[in-house]
């Protein structure tokens, strides 16, 4: 499921620091920063993601085992 929440504040920084304390309270996230690289592929500066549906965790032949994930 995709949820997008828009919310204005005065500058990136604090929805960084807003976003990553409210990520807390879940076991699982990712956050990507672009880091204010852009190029054609990037449409968003910054994605949040929280609460995984499947999670992938391997300790050796890692490649043979994200084939089989």
């Amino acid at each position: 499921m995709r949820i997008e929440c828009f919310d204005l504040l005065d500058s990136k920084d604090k929805f960084h620091q807003k976003a990553l304390h409210w990520s807390g309270q879940f076991d699982e996230i990712s956050f990507f920063n672009s880091n204010g690289m852009s190029d054609q592929w990037g449409r968003y500066e910054q994605v949040l993601a929280v609460k995984a549906l499947f999670s992938f965790r391997a300790n050796e032949n890692v490649f043979d085992q994200l084939d089989t994930f």
